[in-house]
Parts: C-alpha cells; structure tokens; sequence
C-alpha cells in the first residue's frame, strides 16, 4: 500500500472489505497465517496484537462502517480490541440456551464496563420453520431473559434479532455469495432477520454523536448560586499552558483561568492540593499557591469583569 511499507491492502468481495489471519502471507510468521496452514495457537497477548496489527495495518480506504469479529468470551483478544481501538458498540451473537445466554450476558457487562454499549443481540439457530410454524428447541432465549430481568441489562428487547436454522444460510457460506445478493426463495425468515440487524445497528450509530446521557449532571462554582450542567462546559489550552474552562447556562456564563502548573498540585477528584503550605518553605519544595492566586474568575455581566475585550458574551440565554 502507498500509506506504507508495513501496510496491506484488504480482500475485496461482493463490494465488502475484508480481512482475517487466513489471508495473511505465510511468511508472515504468525501461526496460522496462509491458507491450509495449521492451527493459530497463540498466547491471549499475543492474539490480541494480531487482531489491532490486522485493523491498524491494513489501508482501508474510505468506510461506512468496520466490523471485526472477535472471537467468544471476555479474554485478552477483547481487552486489547477495546483498549487499542475506539469502537463505537457491540452486537453480540449467542445462541437461546440459557448456558449461553449467561456467558452472553458477561460480555455485555464487560463491553459496558469498557464504555461500549451493546446495540443488538443475535440469536443464531433461534428457531426453524416447519409448514409455516416456528419452533424454538433451545427456548425463546434473550427475549424472555430481558423480559424477565432487563433492569440489569442495557438493551432493548425489539433490539435481539433472531436467526433461524437455516440450510439456505449455510449454502451461501458455503457458496461465498451472500442471502442478501442471491435472495432465494424460501429464504424470507432469513432476509427478514439481516435487514432487522442492519436497520439496528444504522439507527443506533446514526444516533450516538447526539445521544444524551441518561442523568444530567451539574456543577457548580464558587458560591453554588449557579449550577453548570457538564454538557456545557468547554476548555482551551493556550501556547503558555494555560487551561481556559468556560461553563454556559440560562442564568448567564463564566470563565475559570487555571495554570496548569497549579492544577496538577492539585487532587484530580477532590481539588484539593497535594502538598500543604509550609511556612518555612524556602521555595524548593512544592508549595501552595494562594487561591485567589490560582483561579481568576470572570461572571458575565458583573461589575468586576476584565477590562480586556471580554471572552464570554455579557449573557447567554436558552431560545
């Protein structure tokens, strides 16, 4: 690739991007890179590093949307995955027995732990349709599992797509062309359950940039006259290091100026400083500034307002 030497570029197929340790050279050295090459044993460390090399190595081009497929559980691979890259959620894939659903369930609390939310749940080999009737041999699965116990689980039933056990399904893996292109007849239960998923999963990542949190959270600045929700706050840093913290709300704005030399004195949780004032300090240790000294703070509107051209409007209100 011309992005670089260490670069590939993906596998094309059916207008999809595609690529997996499978369609790696051989002498790559990585166990289980080629075709027809032997098992990939690799230790959890080692396996995560080849999923974030084979993202971050690959020239991609321009996307929609990049998918990778991990492998089960809550190891390494996944750790690595959420730590390296900034994915934007989840989609889960389990099968309805319960012993699964309780392994599923880990993973969502885990991707949740991680900030990533899960945006759907599928259920492969959910049910087959005999003469128009469906059949659940593993049991109704996540729906009634959410149903019964979604105060502990951040997904929307309507979310959990079904997939029924399907031998069309398994002849177009087997094929390489996919349902979605060939469209057999028969295959409506099939088509139904990818078009849901994909209708999901576009819905959720077209919301996420203006997705609200679900509690508004608040602060407040000297006297707790004036509360700030956090949404609204805005920093800057200049070229002499000084960080500029500005908070707007229907009552009006404010303006923080902080040293940063100052602010790593201080407790990032509780604001207060590290290291107490000594009065026989002679200016070699790590001495407290005074707090007028620290902070200066700017209301709009008040009568002690910089004389400087003023950074933050006189008011702000909501229209």
């Amino acid at each position: 690739s011309p992005l670089g030497a260490g670069m590939v570029y993906p596998i094309e197929h059916e207008g999809v991007k595609l690529l997996s340790l499978g369609f790696v050279s051989k002498k790559s050295g990585v166990p289980g890179s080629g075709n027809d090459s032997g098992a990939s044993v690799l230790r959890g460390p080692m396996a995560g590093k080849v999923v974030t090399q084979l993202v971050k190595g690959t020239d991609w081009g321009d996307l929609d949307v990049l998918v990778l497929d991990l492998p089960p559980g809550t190891g390494d691979v996944q750790l690595t995955v959420c730590q390296d890259l900034d994915l934007s959620g989840a989609v889960g894939v389990t099968t309805p027995s319960k012993l699964a659903l309780a392994d599923a369930r880990k993973g969502i609390e885990m991707f949740s732990k991680l900030g990533i939310p899960t945006m759907a749940m599928v259920e492969n080999m959910a049910y087959f349709d005999c003469n128009g009737h469906k059949h659940f041999p593993f049991g109704k699965g996540f729906t009634d599992f959410l149903e019964e116990d979604n105060s502990h689980m951040e997904i929307d039933p309507d979310d959990v797509c079904q997939l029924p056990i399907s031998q069309m399904a398994n002849d177009a893996n087997d094929d390489g062309v996919p349902l979605s292109i060939s469209r057999p007849e028969g295959a409506a239960n099939e088509l139904e359950a990818f078009e849901k998923l994909s209708k999901v999963v576009a819905r959720e990542l077209f919301r996420m940039p203006y997705r609200a949190g679900d509690t508004e959270v608040m602060v407040t600045f000297e006297d707790g006259s004036e509360k700030f929700e956090l949404t609204s706050i805005q920093l800057s840093l200049d070229n002499k290091g000084k960080l500029t913290v500005r908070a707007f709300s229907e009552g009006g704005a404010l303006m923080k100026a902080v040293d940063s030399d100052d602010l790593r004195k201080r407790d990032p949780k509780t604001g207060s400083f590290l290291v107490e004032p000594d009065d026989n300090d002679d200016g070699a240790g790590v001495a407290s500034p005074k707090e007028d000294e620290m902070i200066t703070v700017y209301k709009a509107g008040s009568d002690d307002s910089p004389t400087t051209e003023a950074v933050t409007p006189d008011r702000v209100e909501r229209k």
